[in-house]
């Protein structure tokens, strides 16, 4: 899917546009697992997570944003939310067995 600023493709991480910046919206059907560019699965290095969400987190900041136009702004806003909300579900083995339920349909 393009750039929603421009007609480029996003970079790898698929969280701001390697052309012009933009940070980009979740794509559909994208999980949290997928949000922090984690494979799926009950199994998770503790210190992984750690270090992908603070790369992702980092990267779409709504900080970096602060001067962009405002669905830039909006978009950082909501990106750095899903990827706090990621963290947060899949650190706990509790809430990350859950979510891999829910995700099973159980």
């Amino acid at each position: 899917m393009p750039c929603w600023a421009c007609p480029a493709e996003p970079g790898p991480s698929g969280l701001v546009c390697a052309a012009c910046g933009a940070p980009q919206p979740p794509q559909p059907g994208e999980d949290l697992f997928d949000a922090l560019g984690l494979p799926r699965s009950f199994a998770l290095e503790p210190a992984l997570l750690e270090r992908c969400w603070k790369e992702r987190a980092r990267a779409v900041h709504p900080d970096r944003f602060a001067r962009a136009e405002p669905r830039a702004r909006r978009v950082a806003s909501a990106r750095s939310a899903q990827l706090h909300q990621a963290y947060r579900t899949l650190r706990e083995p509790r809430s990350r067995a859950a979510y891999l339920l829910s995700l099973a349909g159980v």
